[in-house]
Order: structure tokens, then sequence, then C-alpha cells
């Protein structure tokens, strides 16, 4: 939050978190601190409903506006009324927790969570791997449908197309970051 600027939007460039990327182009270009607040916000929504139940956008709905220590209402609201959806915050959770899976991406969610409770590389104590297999564990289209995330509409991430193909005044890939581009 320290690099807003009162008054002033932020430049797209400077939001390195891959959150963002799930915001359509046009609202990267004009992110002020109570935009950036919002989105950020609604992700801690998300996690207090995923505690008690599942996360629909109409869950949501009726609970954003639900007082508590933690969200700030204020810049929710800011956020919706400057063209931010909810759905945005839950295709960015389902699309990382794919990307993240060990089961269909690259293990990293079970990583970060193994250092986190103090267990090694492995996270082969890790609380969720002695449960039993569902055929559905890994059926992330079917849960985005359950969400309220519209199969038909076409989501994020959403790219520049210096971002998608890697030309134009974007930084040169050091190869220190896979795009997930085959191109």
């Amino acid at each position: 939050m320290d690099m807003f600027q009162r008054g002033k939007p932020i430049d797209p460039a400077s939001l390195i978190d891959s959150e963002h990327d799930y915001l359509p182009l046009h609202l990267r270009e004009n992110i002020y601190k109570m935009f950036y607040s919002g989105f950020r916000n609604l992700f801690l929504v998300v996690a207090q409903i995923i505690k008690e139940g599942i996360p629909t956008v109409q869950n949501l709905q009726l609970n954003v506006w639900t007082p508590n220590e933690y969200v700030d209402f204020r810049s929710v609201r800011f956020y919706i009324d400057k063209g931010g959806r909810i759905e945005y915050v839950l295709d960015c959770v389902t699309s990382l927790a794919r990307e993240q899976s060990a089961d269909t991406g690259d293990g990293t969610f079970d990583e970060m969570m193994a250092e986190d409770l103090g267990q090694g590389p492995g996270g082969d104590e890790l609380p969720w791997r002695g449960l039993p297999r569902c055929t559905n564990d890994v059926e992330f289209d079917l849960v985005r449908g359950m969400l309220g995330l519209d199969q038909t509409s076409v989501w994020g991430p959403y790219y520049t197309a210096a971002e998608r193909f890697g030309f134009g005044d974007e930084p040169e890939d050091d190869g220190m970051y896979d795009s997930g581009s085959d191109i």
C-alpha cells in the first residue's frame, strides 16, 4: 500500500502480484489505492466464507457487506462501483489453485504450506494429504461452475500483447519466471 500516492493511479508495471493479472486490462490501467484495497479485501471475504462454506458469487454478494473487523467495506464498494467484479477474485483463486496444485500444476501451494507449517520440503505431513481421494479433486472447471463463474465467458489472466508474446517495452525474460506459454 506504500507505493500508492493519494489521488493518483499506480503504474500497472509496479503491480507484481499475479492476482492483478485477473483484472481486465482496462481496470489495471487506473488502479487507485481504494480500488486496490477493495480487490484485496474481497480475497479476505473469500477466505472467511471458505471457513464456513462455499464462496459462490451469490454468497459473496450477500456476505461482502456483513460488518466485521477484517474488511474495509468502503474499499470493496469503491472496487465494485469502478467496475471490479467478485468473479475476478473467484477466477483468480480457482486459476491459481489449479496452477499451484500438486495434482494439476507445479505443487507450489504444498511447498509453501509445508514451509509455513515448519515441515520439510516434501510436506508429507500436510493435513490434506491423508484425506481420501475423490474423483472430483481436480475438476476445477466443475468447481468454477459451482462457484458461479460463467463457463461460456473467457476469464483471466488478461495480458497485453507485450506481456503475452514478450515484445514491446516489457523487460526481457531472464528465465526466472515461466510465462506459461509455449510460444
